[in-house]
């Protein structure tokens, strides 16, 4: 099993952070953040951490998932923090279908 932590906490971090679950084939250890509200935190009862911090821990055998429209930006933030690329996997959106329940609560909103 794999260490995953996946970039966003948005609707693509949620999606990614099902699918990964349903698979059962990876660990998911932590969700990276921008949002400074956000970093502390947990979600889905997993720590929310900020870029920053992954100097301070060694996050070298990890994979990184990316997904939602900030996938360069997030790339490149990885890239910056001397992430090895190899690691590091932008995710195919399509991949991460909306489940039932998103329709519904998406169609009640409208």
């Amino acid at each position: 099993m794999t260490d995953v932590v996946i970039f966003g906490t948005g609707i693509d971090g949620r999606r990614i952070y099902r699918y990964e679950k349903k698979r059962n084939k990876n660990k998911i250890i932590a969700f990276l953040e921008n949002d400074k509200n956000k970093i502390g935190k947990t979600f889905f009862n997993l720590p929310i951490i900020g870029i920053n911090y992954l100097s301070k821990i060694k996050f070298s055998k990890s994979t990184f998932l990316l997904g939602g429209r900030y996938m360069d930006e997030q790339y490149k933030q990885l890239e910056d923090t001397k992430i090895n690329s190899k690691n590091i996997i932008k995710t195919k959106r399509w991949k991460y279908k909306f489940s039932k329940k998103e329709i519904i609560f998406r169609e009640k909103k409208t």
